[in-house]
């Protein structure tokens, strides 16, 4: 999927950053994310990555909910799309 990818909207579900990172992709964060709402998907790198990711982004504003609110019930949204060549 990555190979074709233009562009994907997702919430913390999405491609995890370490797996998109290898890709050539990029991924820009909107609103806050705590901690992933689904229990499956706790406590573990797959997490860790995604508070990394929302913690090196800068802080974008997101006024409604997207798919998954995190742990604390609040709505998040990444893109992910390859990198501009230069």
């Amino acid at each position: 999927m990555l190979d074709h990818l233009t562009w994907m909207l997702s919430d913390s579900t999405g491609i995890p950053p370490g797996i998109a990172r290898r890709a050539g992709m990029v991924q820009e964060t909107y609103g806050t994310f705590g901690g992933a709402f689904l229990e499956g998907a706790q406590d573990n790198e797959t997490e860790t990555q995604f508070l990394e990711l929302w913690r090196k982004n800068p802080r974008r504003p997101l006024a409604f909910r997207f798919g998954y609110v995190d742990k604390d019930g609040a709505p998040h949204l990444m893109v992910t799309r390859p990198k501009a060549k230069p």
